[in-house]
């Protein structure tokens, strides 16, 4: 039989091929059978065997079979169910740097051995701990055994989320999150497993600065700047950061290797053609690339080796190795090739935000610095011999870089505003000032005290972290001046992907400028993006959402044209606050900038604490609590909610039924409840009541309580839901806000079974994820499951219909 080996095709072809298919499994719902990936790549050589033109499709099966196959490992690496919650004995070692705060050491933990009553398990890995006693003394490379309690990685699911924490788990292959236990058994087993590697100097130098320089405002951020740890810079850094556009900055990528590796290299060339002699035998520009080369690499180890600084050695290196062989690197071959070595060597990097915006971002400067060289070529051709001695004088290379700062920002703009749902409009301006600065000065300088530290000079590199606060807080000043501005920032709607999508071929319009017919379209591709809104609510219409937020209660109701928020969810020291993880989020994706009414069940942290950053973001028009001098910062703006209150918007009626009196001053008997209806259905959402109070509402009330649909009074407390109570309600559907395998052991067995009872189906928001009803004529019936996290995409994800509905 004849073989037919056609042509061939270029290494880039076979390298895009390969990351191609590692790209495309991350949208797999589910992972592929081991058996069926065998029989498909088999298939597949064959193929490939008889034809070279197929060999492609050989490799993008290879990419798909290879991250599966560490997918599916992965996932086997899960614990198992029986021993969540438990007492669990692990030992293993301290992997990276610990986040040390007030309250808590976290840490990524190595699982070597696990056991539980005297029995071995399999070990899950890597875990993720917090310690909230004697937090100070876990460090990196320490091997420890402790009594832990676990459970599987889970994470929030909500609409509007810019940050999917499960994800994050899974893309780190953490299988596990728990605590440690206050217990005498704990032992340190070995102080240090190795004193010298790359995490313990890293702890040393971030403990330095934390020590020494803890009074200086932006000490986080000379942390992030030479060793990547950014666990010491403060929300409104973040802020800052993110609302001009220069996060960046401080994520340690190709930006800061490429410049330290370009200053070593022009410091090692002028000090090697003093040598005399030796440049003679070894060329100063090899001594050069090598000095570039090794600078760059130990600056990503410094960083942890996070994708962006993969990418950026990879490149580097190729580069390199280019230089010594005196050829001229193509740069979108660079660019695939980096991107297939990254992912060979992890294949779940896709999940990162990190690997998205790195590699768009190196893409969209290569265009722009080849349509720039390709504008240079063309004025050259027009001015022959006119040009004196530089290629490019400086307001060349000024509007060069102006017209970079402007390629990135439409550019990456659809990709930015799917992942965060937010556009910095000042973003080309703050980079403009901000990386000369930070690029130029800061990290050569922070990196040259980082030397004279390891030398043994640390009283130096004080003085010299000193100088290079100053630089930053010169150029924070700036920021802090454009971020304030209200136009800053950009927060459209979430727009489907069609729009975004749509979008992204704009900009590819604006960056390769056809003829000017077609450039003149790509204003029209981004129209949809630009005007975009949800679909609004129709008259009487309403829509409840129950977020999740763990332990405790946030709630959003909208009508045609108001918007009510009933409850803010908890705030933890030194942790989550769910009004800005979660609410506000969630109110910005549904393009709500004005919140018409607030109320506060009552002054309970886990129904309040996310007050203070809606209040800082939202203008609240009115403000209801159940108890409000007892909430942080709402004594003078809030009324308090009393039975009988009640108003009419766009034909939906809101009616306050408790507290009726000042019998209950404080704590979950004076919750707010409200009872909203209309003519496709009500709702009656509860706080935390209890049993006294359920029966003085049946009391006075009686069948004026009956609802379609239930919020659980207090998250499921076997001190709420009584039987009196259910049986006036009589709810089609109960919605329960609770945390997965939370303290409180809530719900109650006794509770499920009473609404298992009466057949009233309970939905929670522990394994639901987000819970949303649509009151309006397409849900009259009530017959469905408003499941977030079953609309999820991802195999990583709890398996669908893992949940622990009550029928």
């Amino acid at each position: 039989m004849r073989i037919d080996r056609g042509v061939r095709l270029p290494a880039s072809i076979y390298l895009l091929a390969f990351s191609s298919g590692v790209i495309g499994h991350r949208f797999l719902d589910a992972l592929i059978p081991l058996w069926v990936t065998l029989v498909a790549l088999l298939f597949c050589a064959l193929v490939a065997y008889w034809k070279n033109a197929a060999r492609w499709v050989f490799v993008f099966a290879l990419g798909v079979a290879w991250t599966n196959f560490t997918a599916t490992n992965l996932l086997h690496t899960t614990i198992d169910s029986a021993l969540e919650k438990q007492d669990v004995v692990v030992s293993g070692k301290i992997v990276g740097v610990p986040v040390q705060t007030p309250r808590y050491s976290r840490f990524d933990f190595v699982v070597d051995t696990l056991t539980w009553q005297g029995k071995a398990y399999d070990s899950p890995g890597k875990i993720r701990l917090k310690a909230y006693h004697n937090a100070d003394v876990f460090k990196a490379n320490q091997a420890w055994r402790f009594t832990v309690r676990l459970k599987q990685a889970r994470g929030y699911q909500n609409p509007g989320s810019r940050f999917n924490y499960e994800t994050y788990l899974f893309e780190h292959r953490i299988r596990a999150t728990g605590y440690v236990r206050n217990e005498a058994s704990n032992r340190l087993l070995n102080p240090s497993l190795n004193k010298y590697s790359i995490s313990k100097f890293r702890e040393r130098i971030s403990t330095f600065i934390q020590i020494h320089m803890r009074d200086a405002p932006r000490h986080g951020i000379l942390t992030a700047l030479i060793v990547g740890v950014r666990g010491a810079m403060s929300d409104a850094d973040w802020r800052i950061l993110q609302n001009t556009g220069t996060i960046h900055l401080v994520a340690i990528s190709g930006l800061h290797i490429g410049l330290v590796s370009g200053l070593v290299m022009w410091v090692a060339a002028r000090v090697w053609r003093l040598t005399g002699q030796l440049q003679t035998r070894i060329p100063a520009q090899n001594v050069a690339v090598i000095s570039g080369l090794v600078a760059g690499c130990c600056y990503a180890l410094l960083a942890g080796m996070t994708i962006p600084t993969r990418r950026a050695v990879v490149m580097l290196s190729v580069v390199a190795i280019s230089m010594l062989l005196k050829r001229k690197p193509v740069p979108f071959e660079l660019l695939i090739l980096a991107l297939s070595v990254v992912l060979l060597v992890d294949p779940l990097t896709p999940l990162a935000t990190g690997f998205w915006l790195s590699f768009c971002a190196v893409a969209v400067i290569i265009c722009c610095v080849t349509k720039l060289n390709q504008n240079t070529r063309h004025e050259n051709t027009r001015h022959i011999n006119t040009r004196p001695g530089n290629k490019y004088s400086l307001p060349e290379k000024t509007k060069g870089w102006l017209s970079i700062q402007l390629g990135l920002s439409f550019g990456m703009a659809p990709l930015l505003l799917l992942l965060f749902h937010q556009l910095s409009l000042i973003a080309p301006l703050a980079n403009l000032v901000a990386i000369p600065v930070i690029g130029f000065v800061a990290v050569p300088a922070a990196l040259f005290g980082l030397c004279l530290f390891a030398l043994g000079f640390p009283e130096l590199a004080l003085v010299v972290f000193e100088y290079v606060l100053i630089a930053i807080d010169h150029v924070w000043s700036v920021l802090q001046f454009l971020a304030a501005a209200n136009w800053s920032v950009w927060q459209p709607p979430s727009a489907p992907i069609w729009a975004l999508m749509l979008a992204a071929v704009g900009a590819a319009l604006l960056f390769f400028r056809p003829p000017f017919p077609a450039r003149f379209t790509a204003v029209l591709w981004f129209l949809p993006l630009l005007f975009f809104q949800p679909e609004k609510l129709g008259h009487g219409a309403f829509k409840y959402t129950m977020l999740e937020v763990g332990h405790g209660l946030a709630s959003v109701v909208e009508t045609q044209n108001h918007t009510l928020v009933y409850d803010t969810g908890p705030k933890f020291n030194g942790g989550m606050d769910a009004g800005k993880t979660v609410v506000v989020p969630y109110l910005k994706s549904r393009g709500i900038r004005n919140i018409d009414k607030l109320i506060i069940s009552h002054e309970h942290s886990d129904h309040a604490g996310g007050y203070r950053a809606i209040n800082s973001v939202f203008n609240i028009d009115h403000f209801l609590a159940g108890v409000p001098d007892k909430i942080d910062g709402a004594p003078l703006l809030a009324e308090k909610c009393l039975g009988g209150q009640k108003w009419l918007w766009d034909g939906v009626r809101f009616e306050i039924l408790w507290p009726l009196n000042h019998d209950f001053a404080k704590g979950n008997n004076a919750s707010c409840v409200l009872k909203i209806s209309s003519r496709f259905g009500s709702l009656l959402l509860t706080g935390d009541i209890e049993g006294p109070a359920e029966r003085m509402m049946v009391a006075r009330h009686g069948e004026r309580l009956a609802a379609d649909i239930l919020q659980v009074p207090h998250q499921g407390s076997k001190t709420s839901s009584t039987t009196t109570f259910l049986s006036r309600v009589k709810p089609k559907l109960a919605l329960l806000s609770s945390g997965y395998l939370n303290q409180f052991g809530h719900p109650h067995q006794v509770i499920s079974e009473r609404y298992a009872l009466r057949q009233i189906p309970l939905i929670d928001t522990a394994h639901s994820g987000a819970l949303t009803i649509n009151f309006d004529h397409t849900q009259q019936q009530l017959n469905h499951r408003p499941n977030y996290r079953d609309g999820l995409n991802g195999y990583w994800f709890e398996p669908k219909g893992a949940t622990n509905n009550t029928l």
